[in-house]
């Protein structure tokens, strides 16, 4: 008994094989090609929809976003290993028609139509609730913290502003004390030793004026923290340590675990950056971060009698006599999104049609 072999890789072949042949009729690549051709691309904003008359071909837009959607789906983000892809993904050599963009091209399409993907995330949401994908009855709501370009030497709050500055206040006392008793000693040690003591006041006194700046910063822009290298990013807890980065919050949706809604934060909260009352509204849920009476924070499930306003006025297209959950961590998405009854047990829950959700990239006023 032998092997099982392979056809010899010089052997030609009379009729070839199309490369439709290696792609299901269930592969996810087919519904990217069809969901990208029905887009209006030049009304989401995106830039070269149409070709130029004169000069080199470009790439067309609709191409290059089809590679995107399928490096997110795939959890490929590099610009590097997306190029990769086009040349041994047979998947994606379907998908682009054997095209080969290289990865500065695949870098500027990302960087020049940054505005443009919030449009296309909103027709997504659009379509899903056009097929019934969505329940409309839990949302899911998690977070986590992405470290950004900043260290924490490099962030400082008004705190930590107002104590360096009493610290140089204080040295700066103490130097200019040791300069008086060496200049009331005539008989002391030489030079050197006063013009290092000059040098370290001088260099206080720099420091001290650019913390002063930047405090005065904080006071015009109503800032809590300021960022020198990433000045968008905020320090903010992460697991057991403080470090700087971003908040990412996703909406997930319980029917089919869809994705709602995402933003990316610099508050340093969780949920409530989502979350806002509408004025001159009593408050209608309950929350805590936890602790020994109620570990959870969470309140029970009830029926409602009146629904919320959205960001832009409309009400809120529920039933009242439904219950609508929204949990918020503790648990992973699939647990939380598994069943209403599970959003008792998250760290927050309350009604959807209560609150209102600030619109990220646009999906839940689709939604």
């Amino acid at each position: 008994m032998t092997y099982i072999t392979g056809h010899d890789r010089s052997q030609l072949l009379l009729l070839p094989e199309a490369v439709d042949d290696y792609v299901g009729s269930d592969n996810s690549v087919r519904f990217i090609d069809a969901f990208v051709d029905g887009l209006d691309l030049a009304a989401a904003g995106f830039g070269r929809v149409e070709p130029k008359v004169t000069g080199r071909p470009a790439y067309a837009p609709a191409d290059l976003l089809k590679l995107y959607i399928y490096g997110y789906l795939n959890r490929v983000r590099s610009s590097r290993r997306l190029e990769a892809e086009t040349h041994r993904n047979i998947e994606v050599i379907w998908l682009l028609r054997h095209l080969k963009p290289d990865f500065k091209t695949i870098a500027d399409f990302r960087r020049d139509n940054r505005n443009a993907f919030r449009p296309v995330f909103r027709e997504f949401v659009l379509l899903c609730r056009q097929l019934d994908l969505f329940g409309r009855e839990l949302l899911a709501v998690d977070g986590t913290r992405i470290k950004a370009v900043n260290n924490k030497n490099r962030n400082f709050t008004r705190a930590t502003l107002t104590q360096l500055i009493k610290a140089a206040d204080a040295k700066l006392e103490d130097y200019l004390q040791r300069l008086d008793k060496r200049d009331a000693n005539e008989s002391g040690t030489g030079g050197s030793r006063v013009e290092n003591l000059a040098e370290k006041i001088t260099a206080i006194r720099d420091r001290r004026e650019r913390h002063k700046d930047m405090l005065a910063a904080l006071d015009r822009t109503g800032e809590s923290q300021i960022s020198l290298t990433d000045p968008d990013s905020r320090a903010m807890a992460a697991h057991t340590h403080v470090a700087v980065g971003y908040n990412v919050q996703v909406a997930v949706d319980a029917k089919h675990k869809l994705i709602v809604e995402q933003q990316v934060t610099n508050q340093v909260v969780d949920i409530w950056g989502y979350w806002h009352r509408p004025p001159n509204q009593p408050k209608r849920f309950s929350a805590s971060s936890g602790s020994r009476s109620s570990p959870t924070g969470a309140i029970s499930r009830s029926k409602i009698s009146r629904p919320a306003r959205r960001p832009d006025g409309a009400l809120c297209a529920a039933p009242s006599t439904r219950s609508f959950g929204l949990g918020v961590k503790g648990q992973s998405n699939s647990v939380i999104a598994g069943s209403p009854r599970n959003a008792s047990r998250c760290s927050v829950a309350c009604f959807l049609p209560e609150v209102e959700l600030l619109d990220g990239l646009g999906g839940l006023q689709a939604y």
